[in-house]
């Protein structure tokens, strides 16, 4: 039998499962006592990655005895076609491109050709396919996916981060003070004459190279359509309250402590019209600070979880999973991180804030006021925040 009859014969459970660090498809090692019960000397390691939502082998690895390796990667761009080649020393040593072929499931014709090639220090395979666009490379240790996608994909990748940078450039006229905040090689861009041109031709490299510098976070705030409604509404709050007379009389005030709540408003959403933003408009706000961002530490932690562990997702969807899960060591870590506390905590606030009850504010404001006059005579004060990340300009007012 040739080695695929062979591998489909090999049982579910002969496979051995490790999350990828970073999360998505997991790595399954065959044991080396089965590759010898399975192939005998043909290899001497035999792995994958599977996606863990449906299962599917989508890299195949076999590495023969004399070192080389037979490899098989499954096209995300043409579905029903792969790519089939042997990846030996001899290929690295080279340096030049390898053509490989791809090819029909169904009929193991070529569908199309394509190139491998080592990089990010031999560590990682490249494979090009130019006629379909696709541009998939991956880790030769853990087959973990680096990166895989094509060029338009990459260009719609860009778009929300345009988004953040033209909302960082109407900050030059919208409130000037923020826009000194924004991370300095970003406002470099913002303020050269026709700026516009040059947001337009971002790229995402341009993205990448932010992120490394640690001016711009890894992802965008997490937004999905049905969190539209409420971030409107937060924003029309906030203007009422920017505009309330009340701010300034004796209800806000008292004579003995001086002004006892004026709730800090971010001057961008005074500025705008809530009803004409879109979700690129919002995602944007919540990741530069001027809303607070609805899916937080917490909830995308889990679900990067449930990426690496589906079976703890499966958990939690029975009856009773919930408190079962939480017995579990990661979410625990989870759940023990200062910023989970800080998010419950703003939750209550946020209820009190839209039942028009600010006493909770008020207090903490007058307590603000005496550690200052405390501080003074060289009391350390308890209320000290935490530093913002650079690409958040404002510490937003939760409601």
């Amino acid at each position: 039998m040739d080695k695929w009859a062979v591998f489909q014969t090999i049982p579910r459970e002969a496979w051995q499962h490790e999350a990828h660090p970073t999360g998505g498809s997991a790595l399954a090692r065959l044991p080396t006592e089965w590759v010898r019960e399975y192939f005998q000397e043909a290899y001497a390691h035999v792995s994958g990655s599977v996606d863990p939502a449906t299962g599917v082998f989508t890299i195949y690895l076999f590495q023969r005895v004399d070192g080389a390796s037979e490899i098989t990667v499954l096209s995300r761009q043409s579905p029903g076609e792969y790519y089939d080649f042997v990846w030996d020393a001899g290929d690295v040593a080279a340096g030049n491109p390898k053509h490989i072929p791809r090819l029909s499931s169904q009929t193991g014709a070529r569908a199309g050709t394509a190139t491998a090639s080592a990089s990010a220090g031999e560590r990682t395979i490249r494979i090009f396919s130019a006629d379909i666009d696709e541009e998939i490379e991956f880790s030769l240790q853990s087959l973990a996916i680096v990166a895989g996608q094509s060029r338009q994909e990459k260009a719609l990748q860009t778009l929300p981060w345009k988004r953040l940078l033209v909302w960082y450039a109407r900050l030059q006229s919208l409130d000037s003070q923020a826009f000194g905040r924004v991370p300095k090689p970003i406002q470099q861009l913002l303020r050269q004459r026709g700026f516009e041109a040059a947001v337009e031709a971002l790229q995402w490299t341009d993205v990448e190279g932010w992120q490394r510098q640690g001016v711009l976070p890894q992802e965008l705030a997490w937004i999905f359509p049905q969190d539209a409604q409420p971030l409107a509404e937060s924003i029309r709050l906030q203007q009422q309250l920017a505009n309330d007379s009340r701010r300034q009389s004796s209800a806000w005030t008292s004579w003995l402590t001086g002004p006892s709540y004026m709730p800090e408003i971010p001057k961008l959403l005074c500025g705008v019209d809530a009803r004409a933003l879109d979700l690129a408009d919002l995602q944007a706000f919540m990741t530069m600070g001027a809303l607070r961002e609805v899916h937080g530490f917490v909830e995308r932690e889990m679900q990067k979880l449930f990426a690496r562990r589906p079976a703890l997702q499966t958990l939690s969807q029975l009856p009773q999973g919930q408190n079962q899960i939480q017995q579990d060591a990661e979410v625990q870590m989870i759940n023990a991180h200062p910023q989970a506390a800080k998010e419950q905590q703003e939750l209550l606030q946020m209820q009190y804030r839209r039942m028009g009850n600010y006493t909770f504010d008020m207090q903490l404001a007058q307590a603000k006021q005496q550690a200052e006059v405390m501080r003074q005579f060289g009391v350390p004060s308890p209320f000290l925040e935490d530093p913002l990340p650079p690409w958040k300009v404002y510490r937003h007012f939760a409601i």
